[in-house]
């Protein structure tokens, strides 16, 4: 079996390379920025590395080159993480996340009706439904607040309507919020642990009232290779476990877990554009579909964050701690 992996470079991207390494499945994974250095990617420690390959080349600018790569692949599957993601900085370059998430994803939807694959899966977002007032299901419409998450839900429907009108095989997911080891530092967790052992603040938006149902990223992982594999095509599903939590919850689990001492290192800032309110999926169309269930608590999830970065932080503290954006 072959998967040619889009956007590989991503978080998820790796993690889902690492786990289909670890079942033998071979994979071509496609990022449009080098690979990543070891103690930021999961899967060059994988003992069946012999059976990734890594190529380089952007949707936008290098289509030509990604359709030669995947026709002389030739993969039974195609999953595609490559997107624009960063909430905040969406209203600041609205056409650019357009640009990939729905543009370039229109290209690469409408190329692949032109080839025989098993099966195409999107990776879409839980941010399509904006703020959830009650649990959701996959059935729910969607109500975008943000420009990302608007340009995810567009994509959606260009993935839908292909596979209505020319039969191209499709999953679509929509996960809640990952986490683990290797995930970037900026992201809330590795960047509540890494702040203060360099003394530094870090900035709560809106007193951290929003609430978030964090999942980790093997757990996730799983779940989508059982979508590739077993999934019934045309179905999107909802990733994400039982329980939501506070971001301010989250920061203080995470400060008693490290010992340190939250007041000294949390500032409070006005809240983000578009903040959804809380995210709250109804995952049991996977879980009954998949005998899938969330198997890493988060405690423990935020133990193996915490002891990635000690066990790199020769590296990770000279690493930049920003988002780094690329059009």
């Amino acid at each position: 079996m072959k998967i040619v992996v889009i956007g590989s470079n991503s978080f998820s991207g790796q993690d889902f390379i690492d786990l289909a390494l670890d079942n033998s499945i071979n994979i071509v994974g496609v990022s449009r920025s080098d690979e990543k250095p070891d103690y930021l990617c999961k899967y060059k420690e994988n003992n069946n590395i012999k059976l990734f390959k890594f190529v380089k080349c952007d949707i936008n600018k290098n289509f030509e080159d990604l359709k030669k790569i995947i026709s002389k692949e030739n993969p039974e599957y195609v999953i595609n993480f490559a997107s624009q993601s960063e909430v905040a900085m969406s209203w600041e370059f609205p056409w650019q996340w357009y640009q990939t998430n729905t543009v370039g994803l229109s290209r690469l939807i409408k190329e692949l009706t032109n080839i025989n694959i098993k099966k195409y899966i999107h990776i879409s977002t839980c941010e399509v439904y904006g703020t959830c007032r009650s649990e959701v299901n996959e059935s729910t419409p969607v109500n975008p607040t943000t420009p990302y998450a608007a340009s995810k839900a567009s994509g959606e429907t260009i993935v839908k309507m292909y596979s209505q009108e020319f039969g191209l095989p499709i999953n679509i997911i929509r996960s809640t919020n990952v986490y683990g080891a290797y995930q970037q530092l900026f992201k809330i967790i590795p960047k509540s642990i890494i702040y203060p052992k360099l003394n530094r603040r870090i900035s709560v938006h809106g007193g951290g009232i929003a609430k978030k149902s964090y999942i980790h990223i093997r757990d996730v992982s799983h779940c989508t290779l059982d979508i590739l594999l077993k999934g019934t095509t045309g179905e999107i599903y909802n990733i994400s476990p039982v329980n939501s939590i506070s971001i301010l919850e989250l920061i203080e689990k995470i400060f008693k877990q490290t010992g340190k001492d939250m007041t000294s290192y949390v500032e409070f800032t006005k809240e983000r554009k578009g903040q959804d309110k809380d995210y709250r999926l109804d995952s049991s169309k996977a879980r009954k579909q998949f005998n899938w269930k969330s198997k890493i608590c988060l405690e423990n999830g935020i133990d193996d964050v915490i002891k990635w970065i000690d066990n790199n932080w020769l590296q990770i503290k000279n690493t930049s701690l920003e988002y780094n954006h690329i059009e």
